[in-house]
């Protein structure tokens, strides 16, 4: 009996520590602070400058020095709107938002834009608008609908803001969208009466879904995401015309470039180039490419035309391209993150940037969404500050992290 007792205090105390210790980390973050005087959406951290310095410390983000690290807690951005975000619901009426997930990044001029979608599924998503020289936010974007909105990009050459989205229905896919300068910098989420409008949205009718987005030389590359780390998909590119849009062709023709690439790789393969020293493999041969035949085959009319693209595996969130490297973010969940960088190079179609090629890998916080690189900065967005992973027992960040490119990759 004294036995019995004795596991039944065990068992009760372990109770009560658990319960205080996922009351502590709901409560903890939840700091009092003033919110934006923009729109009534909150502009101040969830966690302290302490706290994101700790978690930089333990990741490491490829610094190597005290100051290093005080220079990304200085240069990174707070995500607004983790507490209320104001926004529009299904009737456009104003409304304020608790579960806002951020999700993309891009440098867009003199901002930086962040996107997040509710988690409830209640609000329209939305894109915070941060001005890059001071840090504050300077408004909220309301998006139409409930998109996940999981990348975004920026063509400065042309002024056009491009979002992630999908296609209802039975033969659904990926969606990119266009918005014009004019439309985003001055939209102002507390007098809105509609979201903000899309300049056109083109079908990616070879894509399943739209991940992640970058553009770089000239055209628009969309990453594909599937939910298993050893999977392989494709990042694909369109090329941007001159009028900012992008290029379709026809199916046949399309399908003729596609065949042709094909059949090239069949013809590597056969003189024994399928593979080189570093096990990289023929991506012009490789069964994505074959079934990516099969799916323009099964269109009509003009089409997106994907005039390059990349092998890569699942759980892929962000992509950027400096020189001849391509740097991967990945992460699934509560585990950790991957940063990859790969060699980015060999011509169209010739890119295998699967896990195994990575050349260096860096551990991060779980839960990183999109990447961008600008002016020799790399920018990390997580989403685990969001307010429906908060009881989950992992390193947060309520920030954009901002580091040196050099520092990340050692030179």
């Amino acid at each position: 009996m004294r036995t019995r007792r004795t596991w039944l205090r065990v068992l009760c105390a372990l109770l009560v520590a658990t319960c205080c210790f996922f009351a502590y980390g709901m409560a903890h973050p939840l700091q009092t602070g003033p919110t934006s005087s923009a729109d009534g959406t909150n502009a101040d951290s969830l966690y302290s400058s302490e706290d994101f310095r700790t978690v930089l410390r333990n990741y490491g983000l490829g610094v190597s020095s005290y100051a290093n690290v005080s220079k990304i807690v200085r240069e990174s951005y707070v995500i607004p709107g983790l507490k209320v975000t104001r926004t529009l619901d299904a009737d456009d009426n104003l409304c304020s938002c608790t579960t806002m997930t951020p999700q993309g990044v891009c440098v867009a001029g003199r901002y930086l834009l962040v996107s997040a979608y509710c988690r409830a599924h209640a609000h329209n998503s939305v894109i915070y608008r941060i001005n890059r020289k001071t840090h504050q936010l300077d408004g909220v974007i309301v998006l139409n609908g409930k998109p996940h909105v999981g990348g975004l990009a920026y063509d400065a050459r042309h002024h056009r803001l491009w979002i992630c989205g999908y296609q209802e229905g039975k033969h659904g896919c990926a969606t990119v969208s266009s918005i014009e300068l004019k439309a985003w910098e001055k939209y102002d989420a507390s007098r809105a009466k509609a979201p903000c409008r899309i300049e056109r949205t083109y079908l990616v009718r070879t894509l399943n879904h739209a991940s992640f987005l970058t553009v770089y030389s000239g055209k628009l590359y969309v990453g594909d995401f599937t939910g298993a780390r050893k999977s392989r998909t494709t990042i694909q590119a369109f090329d941007i015309e001159s009028d900012g849009g992008l290029r379709e062709a026809d199916k046949d023709e399309v399908l003729g470039e596609l065949e042709r690439y094909r059949n090239e790789g069949q013809l590597a393969a056969e003189q024994g180039w399928d593979a080189d020293e570093l096990g990289m493999i023929n991506v012009r041969k490789s069964r994505v490419l074959k079934n990516l035949i099969k799916r323009v085959g099964k269109t009509s009319g003009d089409i997106l035309d994907p005039v390059d693209g990349a092998l890569i595996n699942g759980q892929a969130q962000g992509m950027g391209i400096v020189g001849d490297l391509c740097l991967l973010s990945q992460s699934w969940g509560s585990r950790d993150s991957y940063l990859r960088v790969m060699w980015w190079g060999g011509g169209a179609w010739s890119h295998d940037l699967r896990n195994d090629q990575s050349w260096a890998t860096f551990v991060l916080p779980p839960m990183l969404e999109e990447m961008d690189l600008y002016g020799g900065k790399l920018y990390l967005c997580f989403e685990s500050a969001a307010a429906g992973y908060r009881w989950e027992p992992i390193a947060k960040v309520d920030r954009i992290v901002v580091c040196d490119v050099h520092d990340v990759l050692g030179s």
